[in-house]
């Protein structure tokens, strides 16, 4: 658990210092899905989808 903490640290540091590609802007979409839905965070699931899509 701790080494995935690490990572998604990493990423993310790593995306705010340099510049977003798309493959790093799809690794981020997913990140913020995924981990929205394993902590059930609703800003997080939010974030991976279309400002204006419908959420049920």
């Amino acid at each position: 658990m701790k080494n995935i903490f690490l990572i998604i640290g990493f990423i993310s540091l790593s995306t705010s210092i340099f510049a977003q590609t798309e493959v790093s802007k799809i690794e981020n979409t997913l990140l913020n899905y995924i981990n929205g839905t394993s902590y059930n965070r609703s800003a997080l699931i939010e974030k991976a989808f279309y400002t204006n899509a419908n959420l049920y």
